[in-house]
């Protein structure tokens, strides 16, 4: 059973469908290499998502509104800033209570194959930066710092 009464069509406001990604990220997964040359490995971290919603409900005038034209611009250009041409996809969802986004950041791959995770999520490229033995503590640490600052920017 759904939580989505009257489920509709996300509408797509940037980049490439939810499913075209996922083709992009099986060709990523399947090709790529780590920057030392590997096979990516089967649970590396490729993708990910961001929601962002705002406290009105779906109605025309409230999806007409000029209050919710800027949040979604805001919300576009903040996803730009942020991931850059890791950022491919961005859907309005307007069948549940609130408006909301999903985007999708998908890592890239070079010429050579390589694939860079940095862009992909903020807590991981500050985790991955902590020494190896430094110990989890500090890699945690780095994490939810990273985490932090990405919530509040």
């Amino acid at each position: 059973m759904s939580h989505i009464k009257n489920p509709k069509d996300p509408i797509l406001l940037h980049g490439i469908e939810p499913l075209e990604a996922l083709k992009r990220l099986k060709y990523i997964h399947e090709n790529g290499k780590d920057n030392r040359g590997r096979k990516i490995r089967k649970d590396a971290q490729l993708m990910s998502g961001c929601v962002a919603s705002i406290p009105l409900a779906p109605s025309k005038d409230n999806l007409e509104s000029e209050k919710v034209k800027k949040w979604l611009k805001e919300q576009h250009d903040f996803m730009l800033q942020k991931f850059g041409d890791c950022y491919v996809s961005q859907l309005l969802h307007i069948d549940e209570s609130y408006i909301h986004t999903h985007s999708i950041i998908i890592a890239n791959m070079d010429e050579f194959q390589t694939v860079s995770l940095d862009k992909v999520h903020p807590g991981y490229t500050a985790q991955r930066s902590v020494p190896t033995d430094a110990g989890r503590t500090f890699k945690k640490k780095a994490y939810q710092e990273a985490m932090r600052l990405f919530q509040d920017s």
